[in-house]
Formats: C-alpha cells, sequence, structure tokens
C-alpha cells in the first residue's frame, strides 16, 4: 500500500490538513494574545504589536504550507486512482 501513488496523496493531504490546524491554532492564539491579562503582563516589556506580528506571519505561512500540502495531495491521490492498475479498495 505504500507504494500506491493514490496512498501516497491521501497520506500528504492529511499531513496537509494536520498543518492547516496548526497554523489556524497559532493565528489565533495570536490574535488573543493581547486579552490574556496574565500573558500580557509578562509580555509587557515586548511591544504587543510585534509579538502579534510575528505569530501571525507564523500562522499565515503555516496555514499557506498546509493548505499547498493539502491540495497537493489530494491531487496526487486523484492522479494515482486514474492510473490505478489494481482494484480501488
Amino acid at each position: 500500500m505504500e507504494e500506491s501513488k493514490t496512498h501516497q496523496g491521501l497520506s500528504k493531504a492529511d499531513s496537509g490538513k494536520e498543518t492547516v490546524v496548526i497554523g489556524g491554532t497559532v493565528t489565533g492564539i495570536g490574535a488573543l494574545l493581547p486579552h490574556l491579562q496574565a500573558v500580557t503582563s509578562y509580555l509587557e516589556k515586548f511591544p504587543v504589536r510585534s509579538i502579534l506580528y510575528a505569530l501571525a506571519v507564523v500562522g499565515i505561512v503555516m496555514l499557506i504550507i498546509g493548505a499547498w500540502r493539502w491540495f497537493a495531495g489530494t491531487m496526487i491521490a486523484f492522479e494515482g486512482r486514474q492510473t490505478a492498475t489494481r482494484p480501488k479498495v
């Protein structure tokens, strides 16, 4: 099954979905950070705006990478199904 192009594509698509979830979580945390009193009291020595920008950039990059892996994996799986020589399970 590991040799199957469909399996490889679906595996990559699943990995992309996980990366999208992680990227969305990081972005959400960055958006909520100023509202968390305990965290912001510790981070007062750092400019909050720069922290938010850093988290937003990391989150957006992860979202883009995850979306690309999800899309690429789906396309690989589709191509594998089209060129399959064995029955589809």
